[in-house]
């Protein structure tokens, strides 16, 4: 009984409010609209209070194109098949060229190196075994990097790796990259 006294008394009071509310911002409008209508005469003709950069666009109900269902698409043709003859003239070679990255194989090295120091960067580890399989193997690292917890990859500072792309080629490329630190295992002791 007391509770809806209270709620009673709440809701007149929130009412009340809301009222009071609402006639200061119908006094507000007419207050702004009593200055507009006496700012009326001293505006002049030429000031723009306006600008349209394009003709506006009207887009009336019947203009609009009808529903259409969508189309499904049917697979009755089979596809022209290719002659032998054409076969001769398609290298065929990356199919069968392709290699992996042994990823056992590199952190097996980064250990050999750990053992010496508790610390190793990516550019060492690179000098002491150089990428024989380019960007791909560059690209191991920074997955054995980022999976064990030990070892880290520091965005804020960058070196530079050169590294040559194709095993038959000579040319180097640098490649930017962050910097990655490899650790020791802690020992368990």
């Amino acid at each position: 009984m007391r509770n809806a006294r209270l709620a009673e008394q709440l809701r007149r009071l929130l009412d009340e409010q809301t009222q009071a509310e609402n006639r200061r911002v119908q006094a507000l409008i007419q207050e702004i609209k009593h200055q507009a209508y006496s700012l009326n005469g001293s505006i002049p003709d030429t000031l723009s209070l306006i600008e349209l950069e394009s003709m506006p666009e009207i887009q009336l109900v019947m203009e609009r194109n009808f529903w259409e269902p969508p189309k499904t698409q049917r697979f009755d043709h089979q596809p022209d098949s290719i002659g032998e003859e054409d076969l001769d003239n398609v290298d065929l070679k990356g199919l069968y060229d392709q290699f992996s990255i042994k990823e056992e194989e590199l952190e097996r090295r980064i250990e050999t190196l750990l053992e010496r120091q508790p610390q190793i960067r990516l550019s060492e580890v690179l000098e002491h075994y150089p990428a024989e399989k380019g960007l791909a193997e560059i690209l191991a690292y920074f997955v054995l990097a980022a999976r064990d917890p030990r070892h880290s990859i520091d965005p804020e500072s960058n070196e530079e790796i050169a590294f040559a792309p194709l095993a038959e080629t000579t040319q180097q490329t640098v490649l930017q990259v962050p910097q990655i630190y490899f650790r020791r295992k802690p020992y368990a002791g």
